[in-house]
């Protein structure tokens, strides 16, 4: 299984995460800005997920057209560690 540090993740992917001390010291109305910047990124995942999502249900179908069994393609697709 994947083991996947939260903090170590968004650091990686640009997202800036602040200390306890740090969000309690912001204003409301700049809480408020941190906020819809989340939900404007998670919105993006969404959208992203469910794209890929599409792309690999076609590739898959694709490949059963082609023969391959659904343990080939599943074989194929996995992620090592999973």
């Amino acid at each position: 299984m994947l083991k996947i540090n939260i903090n170590e993740h968004l650091r990686l992917r640009g997202q800036r995460v602040y200390s306890d001390g740090s969000l309690n010291s912001f204003t409301k109305d700049r809480l408020i800005d941190e906020i819809r910047c989340l939900e404007h990124n998670y919105a993006g995942e969404i959208w992203g997920n469910n794209l890929l999502a599409k792309r690999l249900e076609n590739v898959c179908n694709y490949l059963k057209k082609q023969g391959l069994s659904l343990e080939e393609i599943n074989k194929i697709i996995s992620v090592e560690g999973e």
